[in-house]
Parts: structure tokens; sequence; C-alpha cells
């Protein structure tokens, strides 16, 4: 015959378990980011690396997005990206394509610095662009 404790007992255990899961995830993520550091400075001494560990490929890969400038409104992006890359725009542009453009752009100018300069004034005081490098590890097929 059940006590009719079951149900809460479950509850309290499941919810210290949660606990200990989330502190010891926060533990995993400082030892992450730690050796992401450390990697950062492998992958700028050897360009192109690629590691495969343990059934993972490690590697460095750069990404691009732009955001919108403070004060301008999704609209006015809307109406300059019209302007300058009508392809992008169906009635409003969808980030994700923008980023796709953006990266192709950057990839075709030579780099982030040139496209920048050839980047047409009201896109400038409208997107900023910014560039960053992540470190993976995709496990193998």
């Amino acid at each position: 015959m059940s006590d009719g404790f079951g149900p809460f007992k479950e509850f309290v255990a499941l919810t210290k378990r949660k606990r200990d899961l989330q502190a010891e995830l926060a533990e995993v993520n400082v030892g992450l980011e730690q050796t992401k550091e450390a990697l950062f400075i492998i992958f700028e001494e050897n360009p192109g690396l690629r590691m495969k560990i343990d059934g993972y490929t490690v590697y460095q890969s750069r990404r691009f997005a732009a955001k919108l400038v403070d004060g301008v409104s999704r609209e006015e992006a809307t109406e300059i990206l019209a302007d300058f890359v009508p392809e992008l725009v169906k009635p409003s542009y969808n980030s994700n394509t923008f980023s796709a453009w953006l990266r192709g752009q950057i990839e075709e100018s030579g780099g982030l610095e040139d496209f920048l300069e050839a980047l047409p004034g009201e896109m400038k005081l409208a997107f900023e662009v910014r560039a960053w490098h992540e470190i993976n590890a995709r496990i193998e097929s």
C-alpha cells in the first residue's frame, strides 16, 4: 500500500538531481571556456588546423553577423536593404538570409575590412557588422 508521498519524494529527488546537474553543467561550461582560450592560441598559430579526437573533429570557424545600429528600426533597415540588395527583401529581410549574403560578400571582397570599406554609407549607418571565431567539435559519421 502506498503512503501517498511517492510523487512528492520523487519530485524532491528530481529537483535535487536537476540542481546537481545544473551545478555540474556550470563547471563544465567554465572548463570549456578555459579550454577554448587555449585552443584559440593554437588555431591562431596553425590556421586551418583540424584535429580528430575520439570520433570528433575539432576545428575553428569564423562567423559574421550584422545587427541593427541602436535607433535603426527593422523597417528602416528593410528599406535600406531594398535599395542595395533587393533580392534579400521580401517584404522584410530574413536575418539568416542576410547573414549568408553577408558572409559571401565578405569572402568575395577579400575580407571584412575590404567589405566594410566598400559598404555604402547608409548600410554602415544601419548595420554594425562583426566577426568572431568559434571553436567547434563535430562528431564524425
